[in-house]
């Protein structure tokens, strides 16, 4: 019982009995390889962590579609009264951490003074519903910190086979706290140099706009 697996629909589900049928069924009807993709929704939010004007964390959000959530509560929903407990949270993070979202770079891939950097571990992976929709929280650290004014750095959220469609939250999108440079800002575009699924989807790409010397 998985939510990102490997085999099947690779990076998105693996679910028991109707779920995993009803994902089958949905998919089926599908005629296109174009039209197939994506399956999941998922709206994310970001806080990039500083400490002495340097970067040292990356706090990811994801927030799944109200479709997704509703399986997802149904399927791990072990004693039937409609809401998840902290047991069966707990075994939602225990199967992402046997997965090994590291394969996937938690589908969040970074790009430190232009080398491309995949993330494999990260710290303090949650999962919790709010308002009827299953979020997963989590930590990136950075193994070195880094000076923006010095080194540019970008980040992209985004599913490589494009099972998985991300957006940024429309209100709280992304955050920097701590004591962050003056004149930092975040500026959201398009990665025009790494498409994915193909090349037919240019994922997102998020610059943190300071002076690089």
């Amino acid at each position: 019982m998985t939510i990102f697996a490997r085999s099947g629909f690779r990076g998105l589900l693996r679910l028991r009995g109707a779920t995993a049928l009803f994902l089958i069924l949905a998919s089926a009807l599908w005629v296109t390889p174009a039209r197939s993709h994506p399956h999941v929704w998922i709206s994310a939010r970001v806080n990039l962590v500083f400490a002495e004007k340097t970067l040292t964390a990356m706090e990811v959000t994801w927030t799944f579609d109200d479709l997704y959530s509703t399986l997802i509560r149904e399927d791990f929903d072990k004693n039937g009264d409609g809401k998840l407990d902290s047991s069966e949270l707990a075994e939602i993070v225990r199967n992402q951490l046997e997965e090994n979202l590291g394969d996937y770079s938690y589908f969040t891939h970074l790009e430190i003074g232009g080398e491309r950097r995949r993330v494999t571990e990260v710290e303090d992976f949650q999962a919790r519903f709010n308002d009827e929709l299953l979020s997963f929280t989590f930590r990136v650290p950075m193994l070195d910190k880094i000076d923006p004014n010095r080194l540019e750095f970008a980040f992209g959220l985004y599913d490589e086979e494009y099972y998985i469609e991300f957006s940024l939250d429309r209100d709280d999108p992304i955050r920097l706290s701590g004591d962050a440079p003056a004149g930092c800002k975040p500026v959201v575009g398009y990665d025009m140099n790494n498409p994915i699924y193909f090349g037919a989807v240019n994922p997102m790409r998020v610059t943190l706009n300071c002076h690089v010397g």
